[in-house]
């Protein structure tokens, strides 16, 4: 989205938000900032897309239960790399345990890559929200838009710097 003009006068939050979004969602840019190639034909890509829509289909119990399996393969990265890097440092200086540490820091990034880019993701954009409706008491409630990592389930679901709100604004 296009950022608003740059002025002299000071810049108040409130003014920098209404020039940025505007009846509650983001002002897009003009289309002379777009560059698509001649031969673009959006058509095709909307059909495309519908098509590929069409062929996902709709979300079940089955997508719950690949969700869960993800949250907890995160869960126990994360727990094995705690106990690798804690096991690697206790020990005393030679390869084995430095070849520890840094087997359990990847596995504590996997873990955390895993909850921002595969679950956090899906789950703050409203994947998961359809189950919620269709399917009720398939998949915990807290993986919900709007309620997912919120309250003292932060601490568990998004333990970041970033709140999953602000994540929804940004991102």
């Amino acid at each position: 989205f296009c950022w608003p003009k740059p002025s002299r006068a000071p810049i108040r939050r409130t003014r920098f938000l209404r020039q940025v979004f505007h009846k509650g969602g983001p002002r897009m840019c003009i289309k002379e900032n777009y560059v698509l190639k001649s031969g673009f034909d959006s058509n095709a890509f909307l059909s495309d897309m519908k098509a590929a829509k069409e062929a996902v289909g709709e979300s079940g119990p089955e997508d719950a239960r690949h969700l869960e399996f993800l949250v907890g393969l995160a869960r126990g990265f994360a727990c094995m790399g705690y106990v690798l890097v804690v096991l690697g440092a206790s020990q005393s200086f030679s390869p084995l345990p430095g070849i520890a540490c840094v087997a359990g820091a990847i596995l504590i990034s996997t873990a955390r890559c895993m909850r921002w880019v595969i679950i956090g993701h899906h789950v703050t954009h409203g994947g998961y929200d359809q189950i919620h409706k269709k399917h009720p008491g398939v998949l915990s409630k807290h993986y919900k838009r709007g309620i997912f990592g919120t309250g003292w389930r932060r601490f568990i679901d998004w333990l970041d710097w970033m709140l999953p709100g602000a994540w929804d604004v940004e991102h």
